[in-house]
């Protein structure tokens, strides 16, 4: 226990969780406590291998996301659901088309491109701006592993570049000053019932969007759900017992948390 303390300790993301579901609770057996560790960081052995692929394949990048954190995440289901990493274009195709937005694909197979080629033997015999060979950047990327090399050698650039596209997203989507103050005039002129209607209406879409859900709480199985986490995941379309994989009435017959709920009933 003492090791699996100072492995938390040096990761800022989860050592709050281990903290309140391990650290916290004295009287924990090992089994108790490789227990917790499945159920919060073993994604199989949550859900079938069908869901996970099936997870693998819906999987989306965030608004928000990081593209570091984007990689961390499409890894771990990648291993979970087993996928073949080498000679697997269809898996790099994935992940591009995953990718937030065109824009930003775009930009990272450019990327892509760039670092096929300054490995090549002979750079400096093909312009990296030359238009690529398709049949060779299917040959080289194929392998997944190279994806991830390019990716992080060209991080930095990469997450500037998100972030831009990011902001200009927002900024795009963000009502104007002018909107907001016809909208409040409206309001004003519009009846008393109807304006108590419209304002209850908006005062409920608030609450929900300032409602903090904890991550920790949601990929804790054992932890009981509470209206707004149960919400939120309906929101997502994902299971409510494993919480994990994506709701289907094939999946409830397949869920081994599901299960495990109903035994103890």
């Amino acid at each position: 226990m003492f090791h699996l303390e100072a492995c938390f300790e040096r990761n800022n993301r989860y050592f709050n969780w281990y903290v309140q579901n391990i650290g916290s609770k004295k009287k924990l057996s090992w089994s108790d406590v490789k227990l917790v560790l499945q159920n919060r960081f073993d994604v199989s052995y949550r859900t079938n291998l069908v869901s996970l692929n099936h997870s693998l394949n819906c999987m989306k990048q965030g608004n928000h996301e990081l593209l570091a954190d984007y990689m961390d995440r499409f890894s771990f289901y990648m291993s979970a659901a087993k996928v073949t990493v080498t000679n697997n274009f269809y898996l790099t195709c994935s992940f591009l088309s995953s990718l937030m937005s065109k824009e930003f694909q775009d930009i990272v197979q450019s990327k892509l491109v760039e670092f096929m080629r300054s490995k090549q033997q002979q750079p400096n015999l093909t312009s990296k701006h030359a238009p690529h060979n398709e049949h060779e950047f299917m040959n080289v990327y194929r392998d997944f592993h190279e994806v991830l090399e390019a990716v992080n050698h060209n991080l930095g650039y990469l997450e500037d570049a998100l972030l831009k596209i990011q902001k200009k997203i927002n900024s795009s989507t963000r009502p104007s000053s002018s909107s907001s103050s016809s909208s409040s005039s409206s309001s004003s002129s519009s009846s008393s019932s109807s304006s108590g209607s419209k304002k209850r209406k908006f005062e409920g879409k608030s609450a929900g969007k300032s409602t903090t859900i904890d991550m920790n709480r949601i990929n804790n199985v054992n932890c009981k759900l509470s209206k707004e986490e149960s919400a939120f995941l309906r929101e997502k379309n994902k299971c409510l017992s494993c919480r994990v994989a994506q709701y289907s009435p094939e999946h409830m017959n397949t869920c081994e948390e599901r299960k495990r709920y109903l035994a103890r009933k």
